[in-house]
């Protein structure tokens, strides 16, 4: 620490030195050069059992993004076999599996961040979840608008809570979806690694922020950018499957589990057990989305754009997917595991393992 002080010093001393006269390191400056020309976009994102969702999304990212690093969460709907074949026609896409049953969505973000992440190459790194879309239509548009925070470490994007129009079917782009007039309080994070500050950071739970990795986990403060299209809830079945699944990976973290992890899941399971899932309780949980959710629950459509939502058809930027593969989707089965009390209760940061081979994560128990 006292050697990066001393170092840093005397980059600053020699600077005001020579003035004018310091040059540039030519592969600096060749760095420079390249960025300014085209930089490099790399996206993370982490998915479990979202067959019905996950060529979208895949669509998506390689159409904005030079590095796509998937990591895979025991997916067993037909996702995992999905990204692997596409693996081997898409050479920007990287696939990694998680295989511990509970949610540590923070700490696996975290460590993709550390340990695939390089400031030299990857210019802007965005964190998003397979049902999040950019509101751009092309690279070119992303770029344009990213251009205007060419200085800001960390930018804010807030989500957009989209309402599907069809509640049957899980189509995204080119769908037509209520948009709301002004955008939900929650937000997720992009940044650019090479402008964050020489301390360890760590990604929060949900991607809503980055966090200095001190006693206190102080958020690094965001610039705010543009606005987030969210699609969470798209059909009735969809709906149940991922309150299922989203309050199992919660629950098994044990003593890990923050206070508020999850809590919206839980919010929407009671409104289940109460009222049972109607197509007018679905279109107020999609409206409401990331809200405590109370009773009584229900709206329409013609409701909602008369409290001012918009018709929106979802034209975002998205790849030819002519000779991708097909995604055979089959029925997720509940992988139990073992029970929370056999799960570790703490876990190792620091000892995060990825066997390349099989391109499994794992966590190393205290």
């Amino acid at each position: 620490m006292k050697l990066d002080f001393l170092d840093r010093v005397a980059r600053l001393l020699y600077g005001r030195l020579v003035g004018r006269n310091a040059r540039v390191p030519r592969d600096h400056e060749a760095a420079l050069t390249r960025r300014a020309m085209r930089p490099t976009l790399t996206v993370l994102t982490m998915v479990r059992n979202e067959a019905g969702l996950i060529r979208e999304s895949m669509r998506h990212l390689c159409a904005l993004f030079d590095r796509v690093i998937v990591i895979d969460h025991l997916s067993n709907d037909g996702t995992y076999e999905f990204l692997l074949e596409l693996r081997k026609l898409r050479g920007e896409i990287s696939v990694l599996r998680f295989d511990e049953p509970a949610y540590y969505q923070a700490e696996i973000m975290t460590w993709s961040f550390q340990n695939l992440i390089d400031p030299t190459l990857d210019d802007w790194v965005f964190c998003l979840d397979a049902d999040e879309f950019l509101p751009f239509a092309s690279r070119s548009a992303l770029l344009q608008e990213l251009e205007r925070f060419s200085h800001a470490p960390v930018i804010s994007m807030r989500w957009q809570n989209l309402v599907p129009r069809d509640l049957r079917s899980d189509a995204v782009i080119g769908a037509t979806f209520l948009r709301p007039s002004r955008a939900a309080n929650l937000h997720k994070v992009a940044f650019q690694p090479r402008l964050l500050p020489q301390r360890r950071i760590r990604i929060s739970e949900g991607n809503h922020s980055l966090n200095y990795a001190d006693g206190r986990r102080r958020p690094l403060p965001p610039t705010p950018a543009f606005d987030l299209y969210h699609v969470p809830l798209r059909s009735c079945s969809q709906i149940e499957a991922k309150v299922r699944q989203g309050l199992q990976g919660y629950r098994r973290m044990g003593a890990m589990r923050g206070k508020d992890h999850g809590s919206h899941w839980e919010s929407i399971e009671r409104v289940l057990q109460t009222t049972g899932l109607t197509e007018s309780v679905a279109i107020d949980m999609a409206a409401r989305y990331g809200q405590q959710l109370t009773h009584p629950l229900g709206t329409s459509f013609e409701s909602l754009l008369e409290q001012g939502f918009v018709e929106l058809r979802l034209d975002v930027a998205a790849a030819c997917d002519e000779d991708w593969p097909r995604v055979v989707a089959r029925r997720p089965m509940d992988s139990h595991g073992p029970t929370i009390e056999q799960r570790p209760r703490s876990i190792d940061r620091d000892r995060l393992v990825m066997t390349e081979a099989v391109g499994t994560v794992r966590f190393a128990a205290r």
